[in-house]
Formats: C-alpha cells, sequence, structure tokens
C-alpha cells in the first residue's frame, strides 16, 4: 500500500482495511468466484473430491469421505453457535430475522422449510382459514383447522351464514393431491 493507493489500479484510495479499491476490490471477488467454479467444475468432471482435489469424491457426494466429515463438524459447530447467540437474542435459531414461533426455537416459515426438507420433498402446506363476519368485516382470526374455526365462530355466537372463510389452500391442490 504505496502513499496509501490501490495495489491493483495504483488509481484509487483502499477501502478502509483493505490494501484495494471498491471497484478492484469488486473485480477480485468476481474473479476469485469464477476461478472456483472453473475448479470446481474440472474436479466434479474428474471424479475428485471438489474440496481437496486429492482423493475420489464418494458416489453420493461431491466429497471425500474426510472431506465431507470436516464439513460436517464445522458446520454443525458453526450452527451451533449461530443459534445459541440467536435464541438468546430471542429470533429464530435458523434464519435470526424473526421471532420464533410460540412453543418453538424456529419461525413459521423455517419451520416449514424444514419439515418439508424433512420429508425429502415439498409437500403441499396445510390450509389455513380467515374469518371475516360479513355484517361489520371485523377479522375473526386465522386458524389452522375446521374445528378451529367451528370453535371461533361459537365463542364469538356467530353462525356460517354470519361470516366469510376464506382459505389460502389452492382448488386445484385439493384435487390433485394424493
Amino acid at each position: 500500500m504505496a502513499a496509501g493507493i490501490c495495489a491493483r489500479c495504483k488509481f484509487e484510495l483502499p477501502l478502509p482495511g483493505s490494501r484495494y479499491c471498491a471497484s478492484c476490490s469488486e473485480w477480485r471477488r468476481i474473479s476469485a468466484r469464477d476461478h472456483m467454479r472453473r475448479r470446481t467444475a474440472k474436479r466434479r468432471a474428474r471424479g475428485l473430491c471438489t474440496r481437496c482435489g486429492k482423493l475420489p469424491a464418494l458416489p453420493d457426494n461431491d466429497n471425500c469421505e474426510s472431506c465431507r466429515d470436516y464439513c460436517r463438524v464445522t458446520a454443525l459447530a458453526r450452527f451451533r453457535r449461530n443459534s445459541a447467540a440467536r435464541q438468546e437474542a430471542g429470533l429464530c435459531v435458523r434464519c435470526g430475522e424473526r421471532p420464533p414461533a410460540r412453543g418453538t426455537l424456529e419461525c413459521r416459515p423455517c419451520r416449514d422449510r424444514q419439515r418439508a426438507v424433512a420429508s425429502r420433498g415439498i409437500p403441499p402446506l396445510p390450509a389455513r382459514y380467515t374469518v371475516t363476519e360479513l355484517a361489520t368485516g371485523t377479522d375473526h382470526g386465522t386458524w389452522d383447522s375446521v374445528a378451529e374455526v367451528a370453535a371461533a365462530l361459537a365463542y364469538a355466537k356467530l353462525t356460517p351464514e354470519d361470516v366469510e372463510i376464506a382459505t389460502d389452500h389452492s382448488h386445484t391442490a385439493t384435487l390433485i393431491s394424493w
């Protein structure tokens, strides 16, 4: 970093804590990403581990056994470290963006996504029902089942003719689901 100029272009001032200016830093980031993609593609084509490039990859994985085990251990340690901090902050342990659903450590979208991954496919989400009173336009909440809707109507002393029950479930999904 001679005289406080960019180490690559030698014209602009470097970013704080870096040897490179903003445009050169972006160029280096894109260049490194492209290099990694080319290297990974070459290793995959040769049947080698995409991480170390020394040992053959496992049949069901892009990595060799030792790299797979190392990645699992480091990913688990990172997840535990991040989830502990997120739990202390009162946030979802997976995304860290929203508060968790009541009684769980995960927010609803993360929980739904995790359930889809666990079932090895993306199952249709269960229908949810919103009850709106026709006379006043009052929203009586969103419910997960028809039984909960019936309980809400009984509590509010309403009949099905007094309300509109809207669902987010596709009619087509009902017809094609097995």
